[in-house]
């Protein structure tokens, strides 16, 4: 997967917990709750379910939010860091793309393809998410 630079870039707002006092199972990310209270642990489903509760689910085909849960999920595994679940920061932060002329007429460029593109989060044959 594209990304490391992505990684670096990557604006969320983390948790200021020692990592290593917070293992958890994979397949999951972070929500806050009550402050730095209680975390709960995210599938995918409630993932997406946040999306909608927040009237977000326009925002991300289903596709694109499972790579984005995904991309996500490894971003933890390898910083350690766990990541708040802020749908309203990941709207914000990301945007999915169905092609490269989508990207292209929205950022008035001119790419040939998605490899253009530094860092993306691919979406089947074509599409993909970038961080803004």
């Amino acid at each position: 997967m594209s990304g490391m630079s992505l990684k670096r870039m990557l604006f969320l707002v983390f948790l200021g917990r020692d990592s290593s006092a917070n293992k958890k199972p994979a397949g999951s990310l972070s929500r806050q709750k009550g402050g730095n209270t209680m975390i709960e642990r995210v599938s995918l489903y409630r993932f997406e379910q946040a999306f909608r509760e927040h009237g977000r689910q326009d925002s991300f085909s289903y596709d694109g939010l499972k790579a984005l849960f995904e991309y996500l999920e490894e971003f933890e595994e390898d910083t350690g860091q766990q990541i708040e679940l802020d749908v309203i920061a990941i709207c914000g932060d990301f945007a999915e793309y169905e092609d490269i002329e989508d990207y292209n007429d929205q950022n008035g460029t001119e790419c040939e393809d998605r490899e253009e593109i530094n860092d993306y989060i691919p979406v089947g044959n074509y599409g993909f998410i970038v961080h803004e």
